[in-house]
């Protein structure tokens, strides 16, 4: 009934987790594709920050038992191996593994745990909590085993790198001492381990009540369980759709979870004393003259664009900066004055750098004059604008393009229309549905591709499918961003009405 360090975290987030993981892990979600590409991405920065240490000797994870592993790790150690990749200890009660080992001359020990997380000088301890609490049951059980530990870091990306030609592993990396921080850890680690032991021997599901936890630091994989099952929090209608989780948890904790049920003397902001009448009187708002002004600002031919970008921890191109936004689709709708509608559209090949063909075929596709109308315009403005710092040479087309956005959630953003179902939100799968009932289930019946995750996900993994599975997901993949900007001229529709 011992712990590893992964079972510790679940146990701090939430000892519930803890025990639904070890004695009914049936209920906790799946780990989905957009999950296994974070993990995957995880085990990639990992292996490239052994860089760092070259020459190491690695602990094998396959084919070998735990007892073996430690094994493994104390003789290279008695050997004065320096460096020692996933070197693994473990105590009656504990069982770890460091990512990166170094054995000083005297013997001393230093923790290097590696994350594929951004780190820049804004960032504070409070930032890092999670991890700082990981390398700090590392430090407990080494030390618990009678090894000196001289020094514990985190390894993470530096935000403000950017790539050149080649990779540069030294550049890409920060080393962080944290070892002030974790030494201040130390003492309830022991404590909190003996009391996640003795709940795991309990026959009985612990009684722990949901709240701003069941997001922090990550989304429990027991959540729709805990929300639906255990505790009957309706879906879509419960203060927790509606409102901030802390206010929404404050009103849970007084027996309030239905919308219906917030007091009138409830102290809440504007914006959400609007959206809470609202849903309580099923009430449609509409602005008719903002409307109107806002429908006859936009000329013709007009545009519906949408973007779909990904993001990687390690940067593939130059140029590129870990986790920035990159182009590789879009979908443009664009309707003439007569009532014509044409659909251009571009998917970039996998495997090379997607923003010199994107940039191209965009500034051939886009009509020289009219509105671009985007929905969320911050988003396709921001790449435009790092495009334009990309490519000199199409800077000033690229900005011309910005400067004919129009933000098509503008009219539900300032509430000029507002409907009950909103729930205080916006976004255009909040809208679409509701404005337009027959697209209601139209991103449920696509096929692969449902949401920008899942289409990042499939723009990712394009280079590792055989041929059938390519052609169908770039099917899937163009299918999604089309309907994206089909959904956009549907609800300027229902606007012009």
């Amino acid at each position: 009934m011992g712990l590893s360090k992964s079972s510790y975290l679940k146990g701090l987030q939430c000892p519930k987790l803890l025990w639904l993981s070890r004695h009914r892990p049936e209920v906790l979600a799946p780990t989905d594709a957009v999950k296994q590409r974070i993990f995957d991405t995880g085990n990639r920065v990992g292996e490239l920050a052994r860089g760092l240490f070259p020459g190491g000797s690695e602990i094998p994870f396959d084919n070998t038992t735990f007892s073996q592993k430690c094994e493994m790790t104390r003789n290279l150690l008695e050997s004065g191996e320096e460096v020692i990749y996933e070197a693994t200890f473990a105590t009656e009660d504990m069982l770890v593994m460091v990512d990166i080992l170094r054995q000083k001359e005297d013997g001393a020990l230093e923790i290097y745990e590696v994350k594929s997380s951004t780190w820049s000088d804004k960032k504070k301890e409070k930032d890092l909590e999670v991890y700082l609490e990981d390398v700090a049951v590392q430090y407990h059980t080494l030390i618990g085993l009678g090894y000196t530990v001289s020094a514990a870091y985190l390894v993470l990306i530096d935000s403000s790198y950017e790539r050149g030609e080649r990779l540069e592993t030294d550049k890409l990396f920060v080393k962080l001492d944290v070892t002030g921080w974790i030494e201040k850890r130390l003492e309830p680690i022991g404590g909190r381990i003996g009391g996640f032991i003795a709940l795991l021997g309990e026959e009985s599901e612990p009684d722990a009540d949901i709240g701003a936890h069941c997001n922090k630091p990550y989304e429990c994989p027991a959540k729709a369980y805990c929300w639906r099952e255990r505790h009957a929090i309706p879906e879509n209608e419960s203060v927790f759709d509606l409102l901030p989780m802390n206010r929404a948890v404050g009103l849970y904790e007084k027996g309030v979870v239905r919308i219906d049920d917030i007091p009138e003397d409830e102290k809440l902001s504007e914006n959400q004393r609007f959206a809470v009448e609202a849903w309580k009187k099923k009430r449609i708002y509409v602005q008719k003259e903002e409307i109107a002004r806002f429908v006859a600002s936009l000329t013709h031919p007009l545009c519906h664009m949408d973007f779909e970008t990904f993001q990687e921890a390690v940067p593939s191109f130059a140029g590129q900066r870990p986790y920035r936004q990159m182009p590789f689709q879009y979908s443009l709708h664009i309707e003439t004055e007569e009532g014509g509608l044409e659909q251009r559209e571009f998917l970039a090949q996998e495997g090379e750098d997607p923003r010199p063909r994107f940039v191209k075929t965009l500034l051939q596709d886009i009509p020289s004059e009219g509105t671009i109308l985007v929905y969320n315009k911050g988003f396709e403005a921001a790449r435009l604008e790092e495009l334009a710092r990309d490519f000199p040479e199409h800077a000033d087309a690229l900005q011309v393009l910005k400067a004919r956005l129009v933000d098509l959630g503008e009219p539900f953003k300032k509430r000029w229309y507002y409907h009950w179902g909103f729930l205080g939100q916006w976004s255009i799968k909040r809208v679409l549905p509701l404005l337009v009932p027959d697209m209601q289930d139209a991103y449920a019946r696509l096929n692969g591709v449902h949401h920008g995750e899942e289409a990042m996900d499939a723009y990712l993994r394009l280079p590792n499918m055989t041929p059938d599975e390519r052609d169908r997901t770039r099917r899937a993949l163009l299918e999604y961003c089309g309907l994206d900007t089909l959904a956009m001229v549907e609800i300027l529709k229902k606007l012009r009405k």
